[in-house]
């Protein structure tokens, strides 16, 4: 995950063994929401819930009908 900050407002890129995802979003009340569209293997919304603790990024990545999962990562 890449991402790009401005004031409130997030925008970046995650890339996966499955192709990419431009991500838009921004940070209220402690935490980054982002959303984008993908096509792998058929059209979803891919969405990330995360907050900053300890230094780390963490909470949870939403694949459309395949789940929600956990989600961690640092600078």
């Amino acid at each position: 995950m890449d991402l790009n900050v401005s004031g409130n407002v997030i925008t970046g890129k995650v890339v996966a063994e499955q192709g990419s995802v431009d991500l838009a979003g921004g940070f209220k009340n402690g935490r980054a929401k982002l959303e984008g569209k993908a096509s792998m293997p058929m059209p979803i919304t891919i969405t990330y819930d995360v907050t900053v603790r300890d230094g780390e990024l963490t909470g949870d990545n939403s694949n459309g009908p395949f789940g929600t999962f956990p989600v961690t990562g640092v600078r």
